[in-house]
């Protein structure tokens, strides 16, 4: 649970070093979550945010949208340049 701990805490120190409105409500919504409710099932323990997540599921609409532009974005460029 310690480590759960320092990973959500780091997770949160990372999300405030951009402040965008979508790191904003990032933020926010992990810091509603109780750790105690996270598991290593959870990608969040691990200090990943995925497109099914509580934490982006809980975003406004158009922050919603701008998670999975970027996702889009980053998958299509590994697509594109690193695997070729």
């Amino acid at each position: 649970m310690e480590k759960i701990k320092k990973n959500i805490r780091e997770l949160k120190g990372k999300l405030m070093n951009d402040p965008s409105p979508l790191t904003i409500e990032l933020y926010r919504n992990v810091d509603k979550i109780s750790i105690t409710s996270l598991s290593w099932n959870n990608p969040l323990a691990s200090q990943v945010i995925s497109d099914d997540s509580i934490v982006v599921k809980e975003c406004s609409s158009r922050q919603h949208e701008n998670f999975m532009v970027k996702i889009y974005f980053i998958l299509f460029f590994f697509q594109c340049f690193i695997l070729k």
